[in-house]
């Protein structure tokens, strides 16, 4: 039997805009499991991407309960948050937020070499990882002369170098042409289900929906399951 990797205990989220609250979450609860595609759909501006970050730490909850692998993450200082995203969590924003100073290469292996892997190993790993990607031959090319599919392709590598137990993608393929949009879907999906790894997709995509193992609707801050 599988066991959870994530926890969410009624996780509650607001702001406060012209004196009024307005719920973005409300009273979420859901456990997800080893191995797990869980995809959230939802219309901009419903959730998706705060309840990312509230998984991640990035942001705290207002109310409620978030554990990962068994361990509560509220208690959990701003430098502890930053060592669990670095060696536990792999992002995948629909932007790239690659770093266009550096190599295809060096964008990659940065967060090994981060979290105190030698620059040799790191490279290695990176090499594997470029291979499983297709692009090998861009190694030592700039970011900002790839494709939008092939700096995807690099935001996808660089989300597993560390060999996180979480993926966390937010709209992976919305700044992608169809064509691309799929190709990089296909890759995804296939190395996540090849790897084994959890991951959470933010999205639009009914191509990603009809592929994930669990779908949720975010709606008027609620969470509900629509397929499993």
């Amino acid at each position: 039997m599988k066991k959870p990797i994530l926890r969410l205990e009624h996780i509650s989220k607001f702001y406060e805009e012209g004196g009024n609250r307005v719920n973005i979450l409300n009273d979420v609860s859901v456990e997800i499991t080893e191995g797990e595609l869980v995809v959230l759909l939802g219309k901009s501006g419903s959730g998706k991407t705060t309840l990312l970050n509230l998984i991640s730490g990035i942001d705290s909850p207002d109310s409620g309960r978030i554990e990962i692998n068994g361990k509560d993450i509220s208690g959990l200082t701003e430098s502890e948050l930053t060592l669990l995203r670095r060696d536990h969590i792999g992002f995948i924003f629909q932007f790239f937020n690659l770093i266009p100073t550096l190599t295809v290469m060096e964008n990659i292996s940065l967060p090994g070499e981060l979290s105190g892997v030698s620059r040799k190993d790191s490279f290695d790993k990176t090499l594997c990882l470029l291979e499983k990607v297709g692009l090998e031959n861009r190694a030592e090319s700039y970011t900002d002369v790839l494709s939008g599919g092939e700096q995807q392709r690099v935001a996808i590598a660089r989300s597993l170098v560390n060999d996180p137990a979480l993926i966390l993608a937010d709209e992976p393929t919305g700044n992608l042409d169809t064509g691309t949009s799929l190709e990089v879907l296909d890759l995804l999906l296939g190395i996540q289900r090849e790897s084994g790894k959890t991951m959470i997709v933010a999205t639009h995509s009914t191509d990603i929906a009809e592929r994930g193992d669990t779908v949720y609707n975010i709606e008027k801050g609620s969470l509900i399951q629509v397929s499993s």
